[in-house]
């Protein structure tokens, strides 16, 4: 179970099991890193809107983590069109992209589409939950989860560029790091600035 003290935390958490609860989603409780196909290794969470179900990684970054996937609860909910974009196509983005970086496809219209959907949704998601954060005062920092998203996108982008899942190096990156904007960059979405995007690509 997901439980806290701070009572702002534990008013956000009834909230959000309540809504999920509705929904009949349920949560899954790693202990250890999550690992699937390649384009969920090393990461801490997700939502699976066909399993009905939501999985977190517990450790001491969880409510960050939570506070992101139930806004990805919420788009599936409420019909947000980022999210909606998974299903426009005759092929799943996550899988479309997992198969590219296997090498079992060359990339394509539909790769270059899938990069952009999950960029997009992403984006999006990640304002969501900062409304969440400021809305509960959680005791979450805004502009490091700020940080975190616009780096989460310029990933992506060298996932695309270098055709490989590297996710340790990249984000152990001081430098990198310091040159992330404190303000979400939705232009990051189609475009990086070529010299951030220069310095991501060297440590990848």
């Amino acid at each position: 179970m997901l439980q806290s003290n701070n009572p702002n935390t534990k008013r956000f958490l009834e909230v959000a099991m309540n809504d999920l609860k509705q929904s009949k989603i349920k949560i899954k409780i790693y202990k250890k890193s999550i690992r699937g196909i390649d384009i969920l290794d090393g990461i801490d969470g997700y939502f699976d809107d066909d399993a009905r179900e939501i999985g977190i990684y517990k450790d001491h970054r969880w409510l960050e983590t939570f506070v992101h996937e139930y806004a990805h609860f919420l788009q599936w909910r409420d019909g947000d069109p980022t999210f909606a974009a998974y299903y426009k196509y005759n092929y799943n983005p996550l899988l479309m992209i997992d198969r590219w970086l296997e090498r079992k496809i060359t990339y394509d219209k539909r790769v270059e589409n899938s990069f952009n959907i999950i960029r997009n949704n992403e984006i999006s998601c990640d304002k969501m939950a900062i409304k969440l954060i400021n809305k509960y005062k959680l005791p979450i920092q805004t502009e490091k989860y700020i940080k975190k998203a616009n780096f989460q996108i310029l990933f992506y982008h060298c996932v695309e560029k270098q055709r490989t899942w590297q996710v340790s190096e990249i984000y152990s990156n001081k430098k990198l790091w310091d040159c992330i904007p404190k303000t979400l960059r939705e232009s990051y979405v189609q475009h990086v600035p070529s010299k951030l995007m220069r310095m991501a690509i060297e440590s990848f």
